[in-house]
């Protein structure tokens, strides 16, 4: 086996290997295999042609990773074959190269501080002082493990001066100790597209020492530094091109093919828009902006490595001057007078639609759909924020790119994700329900069943096995946790023995106290801390999988044993959902202020526009009454003003400031449609409803529309844009309903800052909950039909009050499957009704204290309005600073309480003039309410 080892190694010339090498390595089946993985992986680096395409780059180093990871058990012998001087320095070239680039930096300081572990192979890398400084910027380690290079003092013929003759504090030569070697033209042009941006804030750069004739003005040629074979290759591979003897690209022609692929890239974005949803061309898309990116690094590398070269007024350098007496004076005297050779993003890309901002929300965007590119856009996005001003100011006024840049790396190591894809999240969801039905069938000899049930969780498992987002061995371990989570739960409810445990024991096993232990659960536990201990995802990603997997596998056995276990499934099927709801949701909650009076006319939050009104008009309560009085030439001319000017870019700046992240934004049908005939609504105003969506897309915010005003009305109250008390439930038209839902998920379903769609608002109490639940169903299926998917958008589904939540809990179980990415809303007023009248200001507090038990109840939820509007008689006979003390405690206690919906909340609303407690920017102004910092 040996011979034929060494046969393969000569013929394929990947290096040749003695047979006493050879047969060294055969020193057991498992050293045999991670020798030869091993000897793989070395040949196939050694193998590299100067020509190899990026792909062959990353193959060759996996392939040496795998080797070494496979052989480091064999420290001894792991390297021993490899004994040519050239061919060490050529492997770790190759290692520090690849380490150069960010996203491999971690990955390629691990190889090198294996194959430095390796018997002579340190003291032959500190022969080579610029290798040296590359391998210490991969890591902090490596630079304590390498001691640090000390250049060889050169002494010029023409300047024999000691230190005695050259006194205290004089200057010393610039190829003196301690002090970096002048760098050539082409080794500074190549040093750009190697380095780290670590080593290019800190490290010395390699150099060529400089000649005698060259320090004595000789107009020679300086000695031009050869890329290596690894350093070529890699250069090629990035889009880089280093400076060699032949066919050097100046600064000005590098710069300006790095603004051609800066613009390629963005035009690829723009025409992809945010949908990252079409694979093929977000890639692309990305892939163009990545190679562009190092790029542009490389040149920032240089421009930075040119500006802290010392230069004096007449070009020559401030050292070979006898009265420098500190070369950090000379640095920054003479560094700060020259102008940045690095433009900045806007100045490369003058006429382009697409500014700092959009880049991040479109990598925000990718990071979000495209779980396997989630560490390279990640890497990307660090690096564009170092090295362009513009980005790091928009990273920075941004919470979502904030949270977003340092979320992934929290506690964490940099491979471990913080959440994982809504399909993947679902399809393990999906199997953990097959396989608990197949158990539990299984024990109760419903076998048909059973097998159905497995036929469905393989094919689960083979589509989960199919992802990319996390190692395979991270998938088998969680599908093999779920089959021994499924068989405990269905084992402990259906245990095999009950027919043996007489009249007592099966009483008590219906009842629940049979113990929850048993090998199966310990099993699950190990199986599952050892997905856990891959870092391949975050403590909270972890913790959240297990408990989604170990409830939903109970609600199963629960469900199926029936009888006192009827709450008991409920119960898991809803912490199930809350859990499975945070795998896939990584980013703040919503932290949200109605647009109310925009787009359905009201007459609290439109006040301005109401006072403007004629008399007749200005008595009317809805927007239905309204623009009947104005008729329609008026009321058209009005509303076009209306809808293009009431919010303006200044409003959502303010939002922003205040710490607000969404908006909701209230319409009426016959925005989308225009009115059905016999309407007197204004409409369709879609340019007016894109033109919003820009103002709140441009400000960083994100949007639910909601659809207030359906076809027929959900109520006879104004939000439904009309006051009629003899609105019955026969009146409004589910599928016209539909239809309009269809239209704007079509229209906006590629708008990134569109993350939820509403179906209705404030349905009246007399609409049966079984109408609505099958018109909630329709719309759900209507808006993921017309391309609006769940893990992207969400479909929020109002409940309205709390009195009806047990019912709708019910309806949600029952038609589990069909509720994918659904949100149930709530609206949480304390003041409408009598009852409120006989609370005291202490008794509403508690009251909304209490809020929060409603909300950990549902198995998603969103606060979609509340106030600070409470009974006049608890804060009216207070004095001026009381009453502000009773509403900033109301909006306290509010907050702290919705902090439990899995979404978030909407305060009701932005504008309202007649009513401060009802108007968020004057609550803000005037001090009545404050929004904590966001919260991950």
């Amino acid at each position: 086996q040996a011979l034929i080892v060494l046969a393969a190694w000569q013929l394929c010339g990947k290096g040749a290997r003695s047979g006493s090498q050879a047969r060294s390595a055969m020193l057991g089946p498992a050293k045999d295999k991670a020798l030869l993985a091993l000897q793989d992986g070395v040949g196939a680096v050694l193998a590299l042609a100067s020509s190899a395409s990026e792909r062959d780059c990353r193959e060759a180093f996996a392939a040496l990773r795998t080797g070494i990871n496979r052989a480091n058990a064999y420290k001894e012998a792991m390297l021993g074959f490899l004994s040519d001087v050239e061919e060490k320095q050529r492997m770790l070239s190759f290692t520090a190269d690849i380490g150069s680039v960010t996203m491999y930096r971690s990955q390629a300081a691990s190889v090198a501080s294996a194959l430095l572990s390796a018997p002579g192979w340190a003291d032959e890398a500190n022969e080579d002082i610029d290798l040296v400084t590359r391998l210490r910027s991969l890591s902090p380690q490596l630079a304590e493990a390498l001691p640090e290079p000390r250049r060889p003092e050169t002494i010029e013929p023409e300047r024999t001066e000691t230190e005695e003759t050259r006194g205290p504090g004089s200057s010393r030569s610039p190829t003196s100790e301690g002090l970096p070697a002048e760098v050539s033209v082409a080794g500074e042009a190549w040093s750009a597209t190697a380095s780290s941006p670590e080593r290019d804030q800190g490290a010395e750069d390699s150099a060529t020492a400089s000649s005698p004739a060259r320090d004595q003005g000789a107009e020679d040629s300086p000695e031009v530094v050869e890329p290596s074979w690894a350093q070529q290759n890699l250069a090629e591979s990035l889009g880089c091109v280093p400076a060699t003897s032949q066919g050097s690209q100046s600064p000005d022609n590098e710069t300006k093919e790095t603004n051609r692929q800066l613009r390629s890239s963005f035009r690829a974005m723009e025409d992809i828009g945010y949908r990252v949803d079409n694979q093929d061309a977000a890639k692309d898309a990305f892939s163009k902006l990545s190679k562009a990116v190092n790029r542009a690094q490389c040149e920032h590398s240089r421009g930075r490595r040119q500006q802290s070269k010392p230069v004096s007024e007449d070009g020559t350098s401030p050292y070979e001057t006898s009265g420098a007496s500190s070369p950090s004076t000379a640095f920054v005297s003479q560094a700060s007078r020259r102008a940045s050779p690095v433009q900045d993003l806007p100045e490369r890309l003058q006429g382009l639609t697409w500014d700092a901002r959009m880049v991040l929300m479109f990598l925000f965007a990718l990071h979000k759909a495209r779980p396997p590119l989630r560490n390279r856009v990640l890497a990307t996005s660090q690096v564009m924020i170092q090295i362009f001003p513009a980005i790091c100011d928009a990273a920075r006024s941004d919470p979502f790119i904030t949270s977003w840049l340092r979320s992934p790396t929290k506690g964490t190591s940099d491979r471990a994700t913080d959440a994982i894809s809504y399909s993947l999240a679902s399809g393990l969801r999906w199997a953990v329900w097959n396989v608990s039905w197949h158990w539990v069938n299984k024990q109760r000899g419903q076998l048909e069943d059973a097998a159905k049930d497995l036929d469905r969780f393989q094919q689960e498992e083979e589509k989960i096995l199919g992802s990319e987002e996390l190692p395979r061995s991270a998938l088998e371990l969680f599908l093999q946790a779920a089959w021994s989570a499924a068989q405990h739960t269905a084992q402990t409810r259906f245990p095999e023995q009950h027919k043996t445990r007489g009249i007592m024991g099966n009483l008590m096993g219906a009842m629940g106290f049979i113990p929850d232990a048993g090998p199966e659960k310990d099993r699950f536990t190990a199986l599952m801390d050892q997905a856990e201990a891959l870092e391949v995802m975050t403590k909270e990603l972890s913790y959240n999988l297990r408990w989604m997997m170990w409830n939903l596998a109970w609600y199963a056995a629960n469900r199926a044993k029936g009888m006192g276990h009827g709450s008991h499934a409920s119960s898991s099927l809803i912490t199930s959902e809350q859990h499975l709801g945070r795998c896939f949701r990584s980013g703040p909650r919503w932290r949200g202020v109605n647009l109310g009076g925009w787009f359905l006319l009201e007459p609290g939050p439109c006040t301005d526009f109401w006072t403007g009104l004629p008399p007749e008009a200005q008595a009317c309560k809805c927007e239905w009454s309204c623009m009947e009085a104005l008729g329609p030439v008026e009321a058209e001319r009005r509303l076009a003003e209306h809808r293009r000017n009431y919010f303006c870019r200044e409003d959502f700046a303010r939002m922003r400031a205040a710490g607000i992240t969404h908006v909701r934004l209230p319409f009426g049908y016959w925005c989308i449609t225009g009115p059905c005939p016999g309407d007197p609504y204004v409409g369709p105003c879609l340019d007016e409803l894109d033109s919003a969506l820009d103002l709140i897309e441009a400000a960083g915010l994100m949007v639910v529309l909601d659809l207030h005003g359906p076809v027929g009305g959900i109520s006879g109250e104004a939000p439904s844009g009309r006051i009629d008390s003899s609105w019955n439930p026969g009146r409004f038209d589910a599928n016209a309903t539909c239809q309009v839902l269809r239209i704007v998920a079509e229209r906006y379903a590629g708008r990134f800052c569109v993350c939820g769609i509403g179906v209705a608002n404030e349905p009246a109490p007399s609409f049966p909950a079984d109408d609505l639940a099958r018109y909630y169903l329709d719309a759900v299926r209507t808006i993921r039909e017309a391309g609006m998917q769940a893990g992207q958008v969400a479909v929020l589904l109002p409940i309205f009050t709390e009195l009806r939540a047990g019912s709708f809990k019910e309806i949600w179980e029952k038609h589990y499957a069909q509720f994918e990415d659904c949100v149930w809303e709530v609206h949480l007023y304390q003041c409408f009704g009598p009852v409120w009248n006989f609370l005291s200001a202490k008794q509403q507090f508690a009251w909304a204290r209490k809020r929060s038990n409603l909300l950990e109840g549902l198995p998603s939820s969103c606060v979609s309005e509340w106030s600070l509007c409470l009974p006049a008689h608890n804060w009216q006979s207070r004095d001026e600073e009381a009453q502000r003390q009773v509403w900033l405690k109301f909006a306290e206690t509010q907050l702290k309480a919705y902090e439990s919906a899995t979404h978030g909340w909407f305060f009701w609303t932005w504008k309202d003039s007649a009513h401060a407690t009802w108007c968020m920017q004057q609550c803000l102004d005037d001090g009545l309410m404050q929004i904590e910092a966001q919260r991950t």
